[in-house]
């Protein structure tokens, strides 16, 4: 505190308390999730669903063309999710050694999924399927 020249001490304070009751007031309004997730709605559901209706595969270029389709950076799902970027850059970029076990990279693909809104199960199908296959001709 007194690093802060007097003159500015007081305002550098408000401006930060009026800060923290700008995040409060919108954490505890759920506007937070509204504005990242705001993106992905804005676009026609119904348009996407007829553009990747013939998708045999959701592979992790499939997701990043729907990502980015919608509009949505990578940092808006891992705010949105809580999954690390670096995670959801290695689903869309099918790097597997990259990625955490099983268990945590297919809740993250559900997750991932989700946000997009996609039907999470088939795009975990098909993205594990992937990640068995690779896991098992590494030799693990």
């Amino acid at each position: 505190m007194d690093k802060f020249p007097d003159d500015n001490r007081n305002e550098i304070l408000d401006l930060i308390e009026d800060a923290r009751r700008k995040l409060t007031e919108l954490f505890e309004k759920g506007g937070y999730e509204k504005e990242v997730a705001g993106d992905a709605s804005s676009v026609s559901v119904s348009r996407l669903d007829s553009e990747f209706e013939n998708v045999e595969s959701f592979t992790g270029e499939v997701l990043s063309q729907i990502r980015e389709r919608l509009g949505i950076e990578i940092s808006d799902i891992a705010i949105a999710t809580k999954i690390r970027a670096t995670y959801i850059e290695s689903i869309e970029l099918e790097k597997f050694d990259s990625l955490p076990p099983e268990i945590y990279t297919r809740g993250f693909v559900v997750d991932y999924a989700r946000f997009l809104q996609l039907d999470a199960e088939r795009v975990a199908k098909d993205y594990m399927g992937r990640y068995k296959e690779w896991r098992e001709n590494k030799g693990d």
